[in-house]
């Protein structure tokens, strides 16, 4: 009795082809509508790429260098490789206080 309830596995195929399909067309059809709408924004100079290109060199030069945060205070933005590397000293110098108990 169970064989006349259970879903067609044809059904089942048709629907999963269908929508893989209709979504694999629907994201190439918007990734080509993205692509037109950005490169008539180049054309007619509306599209300020290089301040974004700009302010992402500023940014890394800021994470890859020491930089002055606030100078009175004398507080300086470190590299954040060596960061973590002081970090990581830090704490296999002593354990945190919470994990301390632990041990």
């Amino acid at each position: 009795m169970a064989a006349y309830d259970d879903t067609d596995n044809t059904r089942i195929l048709h629907v999963g082809v269908w929508g893989f399909l209709i979504t694999f067309l629907f994201v190439l059809y918007a990734n080509g509508f993205y692509q037109w709408f950005h490169h008539r924004l180049v054309e007619q100079n509306t599209f300020e790429f290089t301040d974004s290109i700009e302010i992402l060199d500023e940014q890394n030069y800021e994470l890859d260098n020491f930089v002055p945060l606030d100078p009175e205070k004398g507080r300086y933005g470190l590299p954040i490789q060596e960061a973590m590397e002081e970090t990581i000293i830090e704490l296999k110098q002593e354990p945190a206080p919470a994990t301390a108990s632990l041990n």
